[in-house]
């Protein structure tokens, strides 16, 4: 049985003038429980759980004006979130002034309304807990909880602020379960053997010179390059990323050789990210000087620049949605009959055809 122990959390005594009001946190109130073994309930939303990865996403990426206008916390709050990010854990959230049991509920209340945690309104009825990692209504390690469409560039864009060349998109959550298996009689129940947040490692999104990249920040000045947002960060491994979530699975689900009995062990897991979409702004054509066909907006669509007219093409100038057409140029004889000399703008140079395109 756990020995429960309390973090007592000092409580101030306010002047009248001072004092939160009825809809605000004390910036020192309620304590949070933490057991022998690390693992705390704050508030009746257990750590690791699905409603804890629900709040800290809230917290961890929500801007300034909506955590007041949309999450509906005060002002006081908002600003100890914004400074004490990113937050690991919701001991670590509940240590910011003026974040109390009030805060934590409206934290919930929208994560629940973005569609980023199951149902129920805490620990007590929100079915966490168990043999499946404690994540409630939803399997943790069901493939599908991080599913969606590829992220875009334009998605991945607007993860930025402006003149920014790093946007953090959240800690990593590693999970891994096993079980004892036999050839002839079949599985145990799966034991869930690690399911924790990394408190160093982050998954951020960087630019270069000529597009954007999904890296992992191990730590102590390591970094790793995971994929290029060009679609590639979803067709290896069993990588997905989209708009709301990264996880990696492939590497993480083995099965052992049979022994003479017929034994083996099975072992499946993720690391994966959790974090809020950013609504994406697409492209224009005029923004990628294009004045006809089909365009990708990056944002998941395509966009319509028009057609040309005369004896322009699409493209006929050698330049993708542009519109222009070959030169024809005197070859001063150099060309052969039937033949007529044109400027080939892909090559640069003029050259003989049949007809100028």
């Amino acid at each position: 049985m756990k020995t429960w122990k309390k973090l007592a959390i000092a409580v101030s005594i306010l002047s009248a003038c001072g004092a939160p009001t009825d809809n605000e946190d004390d910036p020192r109130d309620e304590s949070v429980s933490i057991s022998t073994d690390g693992k705390s309930d704050a508030f009746g939303y257990a750590e690791g759980s699905a409603q804890a990865v629900g709040i800290l996403k809230v917290a961890n990426q929500t801007i300034l004006a909506d955590f007041k206008s949309k999450v509906g916390i005060t002002t006081q709050a908002a600003k100890g979130i914004v400074a004490a990010r990113p937050l690991a854990t919701l001991t670590a959230l509940d240590a910011v002034p003026y974040v109390g049991k009030t805060t934590f509920a409206k934290l919930f209340a929208y994560a629940k309304a973005q569609g980023d945690v199951g149902g129920g309104t805490g620990a007590t009825d929100g079915g966490v807990g168990g043999a499946d990692g404690g994540t409630g209504v939803a399997d943790p390690f069901d493939p599908a909880t991080c599913s969606g469409a590829p992220m875009t560039i334009g998605e991945a864009r607007a993860h930025f602020g402006q003149g920014s060349s790093r946007a953090n998109l959240g800690f990593v959550h590693t999970l891994s379960r096993n079980r004892k298996c036999n050839v002839q009689t079949g599985c145990n129940d799966w034991v869930v053997t690690f399911n924790d947040y990394a408190t160093s490692d982050v998954m951020y999104l960087a630019t270069d010179a000529t597009g954007i990249n999904l890296m992992w920040d191990w730590g102590n000045n390591s970094t790793e390059l995971e994929c290029r947002i060009d679609g590639s960060c979803n067709t290896t491994n069993d990588v997905v990323l989209t708009d709301h979530c990264w996880q990696s699975h492939g590497e993480d689900h083995t099965k052992s050789t049979p022994d003479s009995n017929g034994n083996y062990v099975e072992t499946d897991g993720f690391d994966r990210v959790m974090f809020a979409s950013v609504a994406c702004t697409p492209t224009t054509c005029a923004q990628k000087s294009a004045n006809c066909g089909s365009i990708a907006d990056e944002c998941g669509g395509t966009l319509n620049c028009g057609s040309c007219t005369g004896s322009d093409s699409c493209g006929g100038g050698g330049t993708a949605n542009v519109c222009g057409h070959y030169i024809s140029l005197p070859c001063g004889g150099a060309c052969g009959p039937n033949q007529v000399c044109c400027y080939e703008p892909i090559e640069g140079h003029d050259d003989c055809f049949d007809a100028c395109g």
